[in-house]
């Protein structure tokens, strides 16, 4: 077994031990805790748990719960981290970690200032941002895209189940990154390792770098198509997704769509 698996998952149970024997938390809650770790400590990949592998796995769950489930899953590292006395703990110097915009509304990026990010951003970094909010990528999604998910013929990747085409911008700049990885199988995950270093592609270094929320720039992508305007079942067939009901007081559509939408609701035979 790895060492750093098996040193990982013996703190785990030294921490779980010591909840057990001097913290007054119901057995329920240190069993949640014990479970929340078991899955921080998976996703560590044999990596030690230092403030970087934190940082990453913090900013990936960010994007994949809701606030209330982000929030309890964040208490429980950060209560381990506390524990270990972690040197560098991130929790002590950052605020990277707790959400910036209140979830009711919807916070976006427009146009303008989403080019305005990017001008500080090094070529690789706004490959990477590009696809991400193109795409509509949650953080496991672009760290699965594969070879094979893109294609030089139409540019377009596939995601979600579907293919979804790029920007023109894109497009050349996802050819040259890809002609680069020509030696590799097809099954290669492209967005693994930096290109410039070989080592692993950090996200949420890249995003703090450049000032950014992940979560506020996939959000930045369909406000961006409603002011084109595009209406939700647009997006939601370009995109491969279903969108929440809390878009709809943005949708910018004509009469005749909004009675078209209401007839195939409606209609039996439609």
């Amino acid at each position: 077994m790895n060492s750093n698996l098996e040193l990982n998952q013996e703190l785990k149970v030294f921490f779980i031990d010591f909840l057990k024997d001097k913290s007054h938390k119901s057995e329920s809650a240190i069993k949640k805790i014990s479970n929340d770790l078991d899955k921080f400590i998976s996703s560590l990949d044999g990596k030690e748990i230092n403030a970087d592998s934190i940082s990453d796995y913090v900013f990936r769950i960010k994007d994949e719960y809701n606030h209330s489930s982000f929030k309890v899953k964040l208490s429980s590292v950060r209560q381990f981290t506390s524990w270990l006395d972690l040197k560098g703990n991130p929790f002590k110097y950052l605020n990277q970690f707790e959400l910036e915009e209140n979830e009711q509304e919807i916070n976006y990026y427009s146009q303008a200032e989403l080019e305005e990010f990017l001008k500080t951003a090094s070529y690789f970094e706004k490959l990477l941002i590009k696809v991400i909010y193109e795409l509509y990528l949650s953080v496991n999604e672009f760290y699965s895209i594969e070879l094979a998910d893109y294609n030089f013929a139409n540019n377009s990747y596939r995601i979600r189940g579907i293919a979804i085409q790029v920007s023109d911008e894109l497009a050349k700049q996802s050819k040259e990154f890809f002609k680069s990885l020509s030696n590799k199988p097809l099954d290669y995950q492209v967005f693994s390792l930096s290109p410039l270093n070989q080592e692993k592609i950090s996200l949420a270094k890249i995003f703090k770098a450049n000032q950014l929320s992940i979560k506020k720039l996939r959000r930045s992508r369909v406000m961006n198509l409603l002011n084109e305007p595009k209406s939700i079942d647009n997006i939601n067939e370009l995109l491969g997704i279903k969108l929440g009901n809390n878009y709809e007081k943005h949708e910018k559509v004509s009469k005749d769509y909004t009675l078209l939408k209401e007839f195939k609701n409606f209609h039996p035979r439609a």
